[in-house]
C-alpha cells in the first residue's frame, strides 16, 4: 500500500539584522509531527514531510515540492493568517482530494463559514486532535468541521521535535541561514486579559514538562546555529525553584564555545517577585530584560481590561533593586485601551519613570485579537473602539519574502475617551520619551531635577518636546513620524514615501535601500537614528531648555554625568564621577559613580549588530556602580 503523504506549515518572515538571514523552526508542527509519527498506525498509513515548512515562499514555489498530498495542516496566527490562507486553496484546487486542517490561535469562531476550501478547524492543544483526524481520514469517517482538542494533562505522553529530530532536515538544506527557535517547559495562563487570547485558549490551569526536555532543547540549539531563542512559557518565574534552574540551563549552553546564542526572550511572570531577578541575573547579557508590564497606570483602564498591576510600592522597590544590579528591563504598555485619555496615558508614563522604570518603554498598539474578549461586538461598543484593519504591519518586507498576501491586523485606533488625533500625539510623545529618556539622551538630567527639585517628569519632558516640534533639526523627523502614523492609521497602509513631505534624509535602517522607509512597525526608529546622529546638538538644547525654559542650573558633575552615561570614545572608560547628590536613590548625600558602558564589556558575538540598532538595544548606555555612598 501506497502510504498518503503529509505536509505541515508553519510559516513566518525572513529577519535580516546585521547581515545574519535568520529563520524561525516551525516548533508548533514539529509538536505534531513529532507526537503523530509516534504511532505506529499513523507511520504505517501516513507519510510525513520530510521538510516541514517554515518560509513565506510563493505558491509556485511550494507546490513544486507537493507530491500528491493527502493532508496538508497550517498553523495560523496573526503573521501568516493570509499565506496560509492563500496558498492552502491553491493546493486545494490542484489537489482537491487533499485534506486541509487549520489550527493554532487564529482559528476564530465561525471561521467555517467564511472559507469552505477549509475541510477541518483544531482549536485549542493539537496534539491529540491532529492524531485523531489523521485516524478519521485514514477509515474513511465523517470529517468534523470543528474539532476542540482536549486539554493535555500528561505532557510527558507529547514527544520532543528537537530530540526526534523534526527539524534536521531545515537546518541541513538551509545551511546559509540562522535560527530563531523556541521551546516551552510549560502550558497554561492563570490570566484573563481581555486584549489577550493566551489564558482563554490554554485554560488556566499550567502544566510542566520536565526540565530533561528543556537540556535537550537547549543543548540541541547550541549545537545547530540558533541565534535568538524565544520561551514559550507565559509567566517565568511563576515556578521558583524550577525557573531558576531552567535558567541555570539556558544560560549553560548560551556559553557554550560553539553557541551562536545571542539573545534570550522569556515572559516573566505579570506579578514580578524578586525570583523573576534572580532569573535576569542569571541569563545576563542573554537576556531581553525582565518584564514590568503595567498596560496602563490608571485604574478605570485597568478595571475594563480586567487587569490589575502591582501595588505601585512593590513596582517601585523591585525596579530600585533591577537598577541597583543593572539589570535590563522594560515596561510594556498599549495605546489607546478603553477608557484612556491624553492625561491619563502622559500622566502614567510619568509614573512609570518616577516608579524607577529608566531602562526601555515599549509601546504596542492595541491589538485586536480573534479570540480575545476585546474582540465581543458588545465590549467594543461599550467603549467605543474603532478599529482599523490594517496590511503588512508587522512585515519585515524582507526581499527573500514572497509578498503577495499582504497580512492582515486590526488595530484600535480610537476610543470614545481617545480621539484618534489624540493616539497619535500621545504615540509620537511616547516615542520621544523614550528615545530622550529611557536611550539616555537627558535620562541623568531629568533625574537630577526631579530627584533634587521635584520636578516632575511630565513637567519635564512636555517642555523639552514643546521646543523640539519647533527646533531646526527634530521637527522635520517628528513631523514625518506623525504623517505616517496618521496616514497609517487612517487608511490602514504603510505610506509610499513619495506620498510624504519629507525635510530630512531618511537614514537606512535594517537593511532598508539609502532613501526608503524602513519596514511597517520599524518606521518609528527612524527618530532614534535621526537623534544618534545628532547627540552633541541635542544635549547641548536640552541644557539650554532647562535653563531659560524651566529656570534651573544644571551642576557640571550632573552635566558630565549625562554626557558620559552614553558611550562616547573620547572619554577614558571607566569613569568615575562624584556629586554632592544621589540620583540614583534621590538623597543628599555625596556619592562617586563608576560608568561603563555596555558595548565595552559584551561579547563579540552581541556586536555584529549596526550602529543604530546597538544604541537602541542599550549597548551604549552604561552599567552605573556606586564606588561610596
Amino acid at each position: 500500500m501506497q502510504k498518503q503523504n503529509v505536509y505541515l506549515f508553519q510559516i513566518n518572515y525572513t529577519v535580516t539584522i546585521g547581515g545574519r538571514d535568520s529563520l524561525w523552526l516551525p516548533y508548533s508542527v514539529g509538536c505534531l509531527s513529532a507526537y503523530a509519527k509516534s504511532k505506529k498506525d499513523i507511520t504505517d498509513y501516513f507519510e510525513f514531510g520530510p521538510e516541514l515548512f517554515c518560509r513565506r515562499e510563493s505558491p509556485e514555489d511550494i507546490l513544486e515540492r507537493l507530491d500528491n498530498p493527502a493532508v496538508c495542516g497550517f498553523s495560523n496566527y496573526v503573521w501568516n493568517t493570509e499565506w496560509n490562507l492563500h496558498v492552502s486553496k491553491i493546493i486545494k484546487e490542484k489537489y482537491p482530494e487533499c485534506v486541509i486542517i487549520f489550527g493554532g490561535p487564529n482559528v476564530w469562531h465561525d471561521m467555517d463559514k467564511d472559507y469552505d476550501h477549509i475541510d477541518v478547524f483544531l482549536k485549542l492543544e493539537g496534539e491529540f486532535a491532529f492524531v485523531d483526524i489523521l485516524r478519521k481520514i485514514r477509515d474513511g469517517e465523517e470529517l468534523p468541521k470543528t474539532l476542540s482538542g482536549e486539554r493535555i494533562h500528561e505532557l510527558e505522553e507529547l514527544k520532543d521535535p528537537y530530540e526526534t529530530g523534526e527539524f534536521d532536515y531545515l537546518v541541513k538544506k538551509y545551511d546559509t541561514f540562522v535560527w530563531n527557535a523556541t521551546y516551552e517547559s510549560n502550558r497554561g495562563c492563570p490570566f484573563l486579559c481581555s486584549f489577550c487570547d493566551w489564558g482563554g485558549l490554554t485554560y488556566s490551569k499550567v502544566k510542566k514538562f520536565s526540565l530533561d526536555r528543556v537540556e535537550n532543547n537547549l543543548k540541541w540549539m547550541s549545537e545547530n546555529k540558533v541565534a535568538y531563542i524565544l520561551c514559550a512559557d507565559a509567566n517565568v518565574g511563576i515556578f521558583k525553584d524550577r525557573d531558576i534552574e531552567m535558567a541555570k540551563i539556558v544560560r549553560k549552553y548560551a556559553d557554550m564555545p560553539h553557541s551562536i546564542i545571542d539573545a534570550v526572550n522569556f515572559q516573566y511572570n505579570k506579578n514580578n517577585t524578586n525570583i523573576c531577578m534572580e532569573i535576569a541575573e542569571i541569563l545576563g547579557p542573554y537576556g531581553r530584560g525582565i518584564t514590568f508590564a503595567v498596560q496602563s497606570m490608571d485604574h478605570g483602564v485597568l478595571e475594563a481590561i480586567q487587569r490589575k498591576n502591582m501595588d505601585i510600592n512593590k513596582f517601585e522597590n523591585l525596579l530600585l533593586e533591577a537598577n541597583k544590579k543593572n539589570l535590563y528591563s522594560y515596561t510594556e504598555l498599549i495605546l489607546p485601551m478603553p477608557l484612556e485619555t491624553t492625561e491619563t496615558w502622559k500622566d502614567g508614563l510619568s509614573q512609570v519613570i518616577d516608579a524607577g522604570q529608566h531602562q526601555t518603554l515599549m509601546i504596542w498598539n492595541t491589538q485586536i485579537l480573534r479570540n480575545s474578549e476585546m474582540n465581543n461586538p458588545e465590549y467594543r461598543e461599550k467603549y467605543g473602539l474603532d478599529i482599523i484593519e490594517t496590511l503588512d504591519y508587522i512585515n519585515y518586507q524582507n526581499s527573500l519574502d514572497w509578498h503577495g498576501a499582504p497580512e492582515k491586523m486590526h488595530l484600535v485606533r480610537s476610543t470614545d475617551t481617545m480621539t484618534l488625533e489624540e493616539t497619535i500625539e500621545c504615540w509620537v510623545y511616547s516615542n520621544l520619551i523614550r528615545e530622550f529618556h529611557h536611550n539616555g539622551v537627558t535620562q541623568m538630567i531629568s533625574r537630577y531635577l526631579n530627584g533634587k527639585h521635584g520636578l516632575t517628569y511630565r513637567k519635564f519632558y512636555d517642555t523639552l518636546f514643546e521646543v523640539l516640534k519647533e527646533d531646526d533639526i527634530m521637527k522635520h523627523p517628528i513631523d514625518f513620524f506623525t504623517q505616517v502614523e496618521s496616514h497609517f492609521l487612517t487608511t490602514g497602509v504603510m505610506p509610499e514615501i513619495e506620498d510624504l513631505e519629507i525635510n530630512f534624509e531618511i537614514p537606512v535602517i535594517y537593511g532598508s535601500d539609502k532613501g526608503k522607509l524602513p519596514p511597517g512597525h520599524f518606521v518609528k526608529d527612524l527618530l532614534n537614528a535621526v537623534i544618534h546622529s545628532n547627540l552633541d546638538y541635542l544635549k547641548n538644547l536640552v541644557l539650554d531648555v532647562v535653563e531659560n525654559k524651566l529656570g534651573y542650573n544644571v551642576p557640571d558633575g550632573v552635566k558630565e554625568f549625562n554626557n558620559v552615561y552614553m558611550y562616547d570614545e573620547n572619554v577614558e572608560y571607566p569613569a568615575n564621577i562624584t556629586l554632592d547628590f544621589n540620583i540614583l536613590d534621590k538623597t543628599e548625600e555625596e556619592t562617586t559613580y563608576k560608568v561603563t558602558p555596555r558595548i565595552l564589556e559584551a561579547d563579540d558575538k552581541f556586536k555584529y549588530k549596526d550602529e543604530v540598532l546597538k544604541y537602541k538595544t542599550g549597548l551604549y548606555k552604561s552599567k552605573i556602580e556606586l564606588i561610596n555612598t
